[in-house]
This record gives C-alpha cells, structure tokens and sequence, in this order.
C-alpha cells in the first residue's frame, strides 16, 4: 500500500495570509473581468463554493492562484502545474487539469474563488491592502519558482506592477 503523508491540518496553515495573497494576485488578474461581470453572475457555483470546507476552500484557492502564476509566467515552459508526491493523485489530476481551461472558463473559476474569499474574509473588500499594490511593491522585484517534473528549477523575475 503506498503512503502518503496527511493533508496539512487547519493548526499549520495560517489560512488568512494564504487568502489575503490570493486575493490581492486574483483582484489584479480579474480587474477588468470584475469590472464588466454582472452584480449576480455564477451565483450557482459561488453558493456551492460557500458550502465546502475552509481546508477544501484552500486548497481550490491555492490551485487556482498556482495556475495564475503558471500562465502568467511559465505558460511557453510549463505546459501544467507539475507533479506534487505529497499530493493525493486525483488533487494533482485537477492540477493539470486547470491548465486545459480556456482563459474565458479560467476566468469564471478566478472570479468564483475571489468571491469566496471575498466572503469568507471579507476584511479583504474593507482594507487598502487588498485593492492594489503599494508603491513599495511596485518598486521591488517578485520573484516566482517553479519546479519541474524533471526537477529543474525556473525562476521567474518581474518589476511588481508597472
């Protein structure tokens, strides 16, 4: 029987700061897409969102926010999210899977997750923090890694905002 190390319990995982960069990098991604969306778009798959667990929630948001950076930086060298071995395999399967979503499908899972993260933390609508970069990170570099299947590492280097 093969082993497989626990999903991290909700005691180590600080969840609002994971949310908080979330939803600060899917607001800057869905700028426009929020903008022109309809008040009550989705609802449907925005209240099924709102039943699932803080854990299951977490780890949707994480792969969604995963497969942003992915095309937002890796998409010509990383065709999918690479495979993870602490991950159980129908988790890493929907991985891959988020990179076979055309942008507009991509779009209305980003839009979903943000609300539910909206909803779930809704100080994240309330402070500055979460509407936009500051001006100091607008000045320092982000730097974004990846790791391969072949376990190359690819790191990616841009300027924050312009």
């Amino acid at each position: 029987m093969e082993e497989r190390s626990q999903p991290p319990t909700s005691s180590n995982i600080d969840y609002r700061q994971e949310f908080k960069t979330h939803f600060e990098q899917l607001s800057k991604y869905l700028a426009t897409y929020l903008a022109n969306a309809p008040p009550n778009a989705r609802s449907s798959a925005k209240q099924k969102l709102s039943r699932i667990t803080t854990h299951q929630f977490y780890e949707l948001s994480t792969d969604t926010y995963d497969e942003l950076r992915r095309r937002q930086y890796a998409n010509e060298i990383m065709p999918f999210l690479p495979h993870r071995e602490k991950l159980h395999p129908k988790r890493n399967k929907a991985r891959r899977t988020l990179a076979t979503l055309p942008t507009s499908r991509f779009q209305d899972l980003a839009s979903d997750v943000h609300h539910g993260l909206s909803r779930r933390l809704p100080e994240l609508n309330e402070d500055g923090s979460a509407r936009g970069p500051s001006e100091d990170m607008r000045q320092c570099p982000s730097e974004v890694m990846f790791v391969t299947n072949d376990n190359k590492e690819i790191t990616h280097v841009s300027r924050g905002v312009p």
